[in-house]
């Protein structure tokens, strides 16, 4: 009878409980999705924020086609970094069209590095618009991302 009375306390328990860990978000932060304007397109991405703000960045993409960085960006808000990560232009739910590179091909075009730059400094300015302290913020990037160059980004 004791263990049959323990079995029940353990079901009613992974009830009540389980529910709240399936459906909810991390109890360390939050995440927001939005949506800002680069150059004319809307680009879409999401904001994690955890309970204690110590430093904030945006991740800045590489020249794939790629999504928001949004596992990479919950290790970051697990350790006190607020983050905006977003999709590419013409990728996931961003608008616009991907010009860039087919994948395994080197994109160095000025163009092309401008215009993701902008959308960068776009992310950038956006972000600050959601913190309280909008002196700390940075950006992460990945290889072609780290060569940019703007004067315009990120002030």
């Amino acid at each position: 009878m004791n263990i049959n009375f323990f079995s029940n306390l353990f079901l009613w328990l992974l009830v009540i409980t389980l529910p709240d860990m399936v459906f909810s978000q991390s109890a360390d932060f939050t995440i927001q999705d939005i949506t800002f304007e680069s150059q004319g397109v809307t680009l879409a991405g999401s904001i994690l924020t955890p309970k204690k703000v110590l430093a904030a960045v945006v991740i800045v993409h590489g020249s794939d086609p790629v999504k928001r960085k949004v596992e990479f960006a919950k290790r970051l808000a697990k350790e006190g970094i607020a983050v905006l990560t977003y999709d590419k232009r013409g990728v996931g739910e961003s608008g616009g069209v991907y010009v860039g590179p087919t994948v395994g091909t080197n994109n160095i075009d000025t163009t092309n590095l401008n215009l993701l730059s902008h959308d960068a400094s776009a992310a950038v300015n956006t972000f600050r618009t959601y913190l309280k302290d909008k002196k700390n913020t940075n950006w992460i990037g990945w290889l072609q991302s780290s060569r940019m160059d703007n004067p315009n980004c990120c002030k």
